[in-house]
Formats: C-alpha cells, structure tokens, sequence
C-alpha cells in the first residue's frame, strides 16, 4: 500500500520506545526499592508503588510480572554496585590493606544507598529458592574478591596475621548492619559517616596499628613463698 509523504505515524519508533520502556522501569524500581527498605519487602503492595507513580497496577505489572520480580532486580543492581566498589578496591595499586581501605570505603557507601539498603535487608524468606540462590551466587563472587585482598594483606604484612574469614566478616558485618542505625538526620553526611567507621576497622585491622598489634598479657611478679609460709 502506497501512503503519502505527509503520513505520520502515531507509535514511536522501536529505538524511542525501547527507550521509554527502560526509563519507566527504572522508575519503578526507584520507588519500589525506597518502599521496600522504608516499610519493608512484605509490608509494600503493588498498589502503593502505583499509587506513587499515578499509575494503575495493571501498568505495573506490563514491566514486571510480580512483585518478587521487582525484588530481584533491585537486588541485582544493588549486588552491581557493590561489585563495582569492590573491584575498584581490587584494581588498585598499593599494600593489601590500603585496598581493603578503598574497598571497604566503596562498600560501606554502596550499603546507604537505596539499592544497596535493599541487599543487606533482603532476607531468604522473600524469595523463591531459585531466586534466592542467584543471588547468593553474586554475593559469593563479591566474597571471593574481598578475600583475595584479604590474604594478599595477610602475605605483605600490612594486615594482622587472623583467619581471612575472620576478618572478612567482621569487617562486612559491621558495614552491613550501617542501614539499620544511620540516621541521614545526623551530624555527619554518608559518606563521612562510612569513613569513620573503616578508619575504626582498619585501626584495628592493619599490622602496623597499636589497636592491630597482638595484645600482650601484663607481667605479674611472682610471690616468693617461703619455707616458713608453707609451712
């Protein structure tokens, strides 16, 4: 069928929509992931993430085909930006523990944002066992990284001489746990917050620290006993 020049066709073209679609995605996943680490996974309906963005559920569910599926991406990308902290700590140049510093720094701020609030949150009853499993596959990619830096630090002297997994999850444990106490209400700004934080860790985490030093036990005199007192 011939049309005329002047014909001008009411869809986009697929470039434009692919487009389209990929920012309203990204929306709501922005106002998913904020409702999941405010009210929590199971506490948060479709329906209130709709609301936010004035649309209808229905709209919702032509990008997502259930609420777990928002879920798993969010946490997809939230486990992307914690992996792409720690390879800048992995990538660089300098001593085991001046990379576990960087890491860590990266790390601890990934874990205030929204996307990383939701991983350290996301619990394995949210999930099915395939999903679950996914992305604890991730998780355990980031895990072997850490490590490595870890026992290059061990090897150069620059880290205390410990078990890696000792250190490994002390150090995340307690970065981890940094969304369920800050308070961005605070007197410092995340990023300072985090800084302070691993400057604690590494006091204790570097060879060359008094807090990182193996602790002595304090000399005690001995008490002479006499013959006459045991007698």
């Amino acid at each position: 069928m011939k049309t005329g020049s002047a014909f001008s066709s009411p869809w986009q073209p697929q470039s434009k929509r692919s487009r389209e679609r990929s920012i309203k995605k990204g929306a709501i996943l922005r106002v998913a992931v904020s409702a999941f680490n405010e009210r929590g996974y199971l506490a948060t309906s479709l329906d209130d993430v709709a609301s936010t963005l004035n649309v209808t559920k229905a709209t919702i569910y032509h990008y997502f085909t259930t609420k777990e599926d928002i879920l798993y991406e969010c946490l997809k990308i939230g486990i992307g930006e914690v992996q792409a902290a720690i390879t800048k700590g992995v990538r660089q140049d300098g001593t085991g523990a001046e990379r576990l510093r960087t890491l860590l720094l990266g790390y601890g701020e990934v874990a205030l944002s929204d996307f990383g609030r939701c991983v350290m949150r996301t619990t394995r009853s949210d999930l099915s066992a395939d999903k679950w499993d996914s992305a604890m596959k991730l998780k355990r990619a980031i895990g072997a990284s850490i490590r490595k830096v870890i026992s290059d630090g061990i090897a150069d002297g620059s880290l205390v001489q410990n078990k890696v997994s000792v250190i490994m999850y002390t150090a995340t444990g307690a970065l981890d746990a940094l969304p369920l106490w800050y308070k961005p209400s605070g007197a410092l700004s995340a990023p300072k917050f985090v800084a302070s934080v691993v400057s604690l860790l590494m006091d204790g985490l570097c060879s060359n620290s008094p807090a990182g030093s193996q602790p002595t036990r304090p000399h005690r005199p001995r008490t002479r006993i006499s013959a006459k007192t045991r007698a």
